[in-house]
């Protein structure tokens, strides 16, 4: 899968993720130069982000994947998670742009009355509207659960 947009910096702050903690994480990066010609900005207006989640619980018991799929632009979701986007200048900006640099800054908490004890995968998959892919992140996490 070719991806077009290139993350030169991430960061995870806080805490190694858990329940009921708020957790965040940057990322910085830009279109690639090679692509820049092929995507337009009002094609990165229509972006989304796609996240997969599945756990192996005790005994090999596997749940999910279940799949979300929100818009990827500058988006409050209640006090309890965000999606900011940044442009060069650390202006907040409603999505991506194809000329320079842009950040992505979230911050979201897991609650824990929905988590199951195990090991988790959250899948990040963002693609443009035509499919291209822009980029994809992928983290495994053990998570303490109240079920």
């Amino acid at each position: 899968m070719r991806r077009v947009y290139t993350i030169a910096e991430d960061s995870a702050l806080g805490e190694v993720p858990g329940i009921d903690r708020m957790f965040f994480v940057f990322l910085r990066g830009e279109i690639s130069s090679s692509r820049k010609g092929d995507i337009k900005d009002f094609g990165l207006t229509t972006a989304s982000v796609s996240m997969t989640l599945s756990v192996v619980r005790g005994e090999a018991k596997v749940e999910g994947p279940k799949t979300y799929t929100i818009p990827l632009r500058t988006t409050a979701f209640g006090d309890k998670a965000h999606i900011s986007i940044r442009d060069a200048k650390g202006a907040y900006v409603d999505c991506l742009s194809s000329s320079g640099r842009s950040d992505i800054v979230t911050d979201y908490s897991i609650p824990g009355m929905f988590v199951h004890t195990g090991t988790w995968t959250f899948e990040t998959m963002t693609n443009l509207m035509d499919g291209t892919c822009l980029f994809t992140i992928s983290l495994t996490q053990w998570l303490e659960g109240c079920n």
